[in-house]
């Protein structure tokens, strides 16, 4: 088939949407499709829309979301339909990771969408500070792209949930499908053995290696890691803590116990190498966010038998279930002393430890790598282009 893929940047490039704009994108050249990626030109849009964002900002102390401004959207819809016109593609169906650009194609063409969240499930998370205009506009979009779309894709139940609930989206054309890890690379299953005979090996001598990636200490909560870390050494053990992509304050009684890499780029080879042989030699990822809305870095951590250690938070649950690719806790007072004492029970056990680390490697194939998520996907967009030549 033939996509029109359409996104706010080039959807081909790996640094949008956390690279999961491009892997969608790779997916479906890799099931045969011809992809058509076109971005939305923006060149007046964004400096109107950031006058009223500062005016917002000085005046009312509020942000305004120059996404959902009405002007806004028409200038990209009148750009990108000029551009579409000039390059005169034909397509059978209209896609794109993010809800809201599909309206800004004019065309009778089906439209598929497939996102993490609904923005009424941002709102207090991500979105604080949102002047009230820009909460309207917002959801109207969610609506009328749940409304236009002939199927709306989700990565979690957590997200698609919402779209039927508060946003009234027919079920019918409601789906979860988990997006996969952004991996070019995956160990092999002796690789991943191997490393799973050295993380037991070690934990014997009570050697205890965490792994954290986020570049938001504060909302991907870095401290509770730190808190457990610190739980572990009273406990007699010997824990190492690895933070990838920011640079917390540690204070010097832990700094012996923590190694940082502010910024690793999977873009470089080397880097890629290393963020992949760190999840191989971590016993436990652990990231217990107060908001997420879903994840890529337990995906990553589960394509190297890593167990991952999270909080029953927005759309984690869907990746992170107890005794299969981890544990899962809820927000409470005690919460790092409740991961320690699952850490040590778990390494206590070496026959349980590597029946879940085998766990984790099993699941990443079963569900969260892109091959099989676009071949879920793809008889939807089938039926959407069959029903769409059968009106």
């Amino acid at each position: 088939m033939k996509i029109l893929y359409v996104a706010p940047q080039n959807p081909a490039d790996i640094n949008v949407f956390s690279g999961i704009s491009f892997y969608i994108y790779k997916s479906f050249i890799e099931l045969g499709h011809q992809v058509i990626c076109c971005d939305i030109p923006d060149f007046f849009a964004s400096k109107y829309g950031g006058l009223k964002h500062r005016f917002y900002s000085r005046v009312h102390n509020k942000q305004y979301f120059t996404d959902a401004d009405p002007v806004v959207n028409t200038v990209w819809k009148y750009s990108l339909n000029q551009k579409l016109k000039s390059l005169n593609v034909d397509y059978d169906l209209v896609f794109s990771w993010h809800p809201w650009a599909g309206l800004l194609v004019k065309t009778n063409k089906p439209y598929v969408f497939w996102y993490d969240s609904t923005f009424e499930l941002s709102l207090g998370h991500y979105y604080t500070k949102f002047c009230d205009y820009s909460v309207e506009q917002s959801l109207a979009l969610d609506r009328k792209a749940l409304e236009r779309c002939s199927f709306a894709i989700y990565s979690s139940e957590w997200a698609a949930t919402s779209a039927m609930k508060t946003l009234g989206a027919q079920s019918y054309k409601v789906f979860s499908i988990p997006f996969g890890a952004n991996l070019d690379h995956i160990p092999t299953p002796t690789e991943v053995e191997q490393a799973i005979h050295r993380r037991i090996q070690r934990q014997q001598h009570k050697e205890i290696k965490l792994l954290f990636i986020g570049r938001d200490w504060q909302r991907k909560d870095g401290q509770t890691a730190l808190d457990v870390l610190s739980l572990l050494n009273t406990q007699g053990y010997k824990p190492h803590l690895t933070i990838v992509g920011c640079e917390p304050r540690i204070s010097d009684s832990m700094q012996d116990m923590v190694t940082i890499y502010p910024f690793l780029d999977k873009n470089h080879p080397a880097d890629r190498t290393r963020i992949s042989n760190l999840y191989l030699d971590s016993d436990f990822f652990i990231m217990t966010s107060f908001a997420e809305s879903y994840g890529i870095v337990y995906c990553e951590a589960l394509a190297h038998g890593c167990p991952c250690l999270a909080t029953n938070i927005g759309g984690i649950g869907t990746i992170v279930s107890n005794e299969k690719t981890g544990y899962l806790f809820e927000r409470r007072d005690d919460l790092p002393h409740q991961i320690m004492q699952r850490i040590t029970q778990c390494c206590q056990s070496p026959e349980n430890y590597q029946k879940l680390a085998q766990s984790c490697y099993q699941a990443y194939w079963d569900s969260f790598n892109w091959s099989t998520a676009a071949q879920k996907l793809n008889p939807l967009l089938e039926k959407a282009i069959a029903d769409f030549k059968a009106r």
